[in-house]
């Protein structure tokens, strides 16, 4: 565990030591992630998404989503008015999970 504070898959990730390796962990998170997340109490995509909305016109084009993941965020932009998102993300299987959604362009 990182320091104490972490567990499990998130834990791993805190403590990996190079890209490889984290990318390597998130693709074997990626199937589980936005569930235990959202179990943790993960906020940060709704948080991000309400200052983006606060700061940055409705319609706004592109966007990048740099650290999309699973596009936790990316589901939500279109909703909320931002048609034209990109995902980039370390991890291969969180970007395949994230095409799934069909968030991203």
């Amino acid at each position: 565990m990182a320091e104490g504070k972490h567990a499990g898959a998130l834990g791993a990730v805190y403590e990996a030591k190079g890209a490889d390796e984290v990318a390597a962990l998130y693709d074997r998170w990626s199937e589980t992630y936005d569930h235990e997340m959202a179990i943790a109490g993960y906020r940060h995509p709704s948080i991000c998404l309400a200052l983006l909305a606060r700061h940055l016109p409705r319609g706004a084009s592109p966007l990048l989503d740099a650290g999309a993941g699973t596009g936790l965020i990316g589901e939500w932009l279109d909703i909320m008015g931002y048609p034209h998102v990109e995902a980039l993300d370390i991890s291969e299987g969180m970007l395949a999970k994230a095409a799934g959604k069909g968030a991203y362009k």
